[in-house]
């Protein structure tokens, strides 16, 4: 979980404090089955730069930090936010892609997916009508304005983690699934 730690320290630094992720997964135990126990912040001074933490820009920071204000503002706990910033850095690298509907993979009600690209967008994808920071499909998640939006693409992505039951206890690599 490099890019996530990298992710969460330069979030942290953008908005002044470090975030130190304290997992725990037992003597022994898997470390991919870490769970998050607490996210903490210690400020740090107003001149850190963020121009570069293990590779993410400044803007990927800032989506970063958008996933966790969502989170916040919806109360997930913890264990959920590292999740979602997981899940963002595993399918996107925290880039707000558009579609260009190319893959040759799309069901009927996608066709008309490349219209994304006409919305603001930092990459371009072609994989399964997968829209915005999460990957997720278009229209079955939401609509496409929404799904390419990092801060309603969020709010879809804990509304439907949180229905999932005992999600919480979940390894981070399951319950990003």
């Amino acid at each position: 979980m490099t890019g996530l730690a990298a992710a969460a320290l330069g979030v942290g630094l953008m908005l002044g404090v470090f975030p130190v992720l304290v997992a725990s997964a037992g003597a022994g135990a898997d470390p991919t089955a870490a769970t998050c126990t607490s996210i903490e912040t210690v400020t740090a001074p107003a001149t850190t730069s963020v121009a570069t933490v293990d590779g993410l820009s400044g803007e990927q920071l800032a989506h970063a930090a958008t996933i966790i204000r969502v989170g916040r503002n919806r109360g997930v706990p913890d264990q959920g936010i590292v999740v979602a910033l997981a899940t963002a850095l595993q399918e996107s690298r925290l880039r707000v892609y558009a579609n260009d509907g190319l893959g040759g993979d799309l069901d009927p009600e996608q066709h008309r997916i490349g219209a994304s690209l006409q919305l603001p967008h930092e990459a371009v994808g072609t994989d399964h009508g997968s829209l915005g920071i999460f990957q997720q499909q278009w229209p079955q998640w939401g609509s496409m304005r929404d799904l390419m939006d990092p801060a309603a693409s969020a709010d879809t992505f804990y509304q439907t983690l949180t229905q999932v039951p005992g999600w919480e206890a979940l390894p981070v690599t399951v319950a990003a699934q």
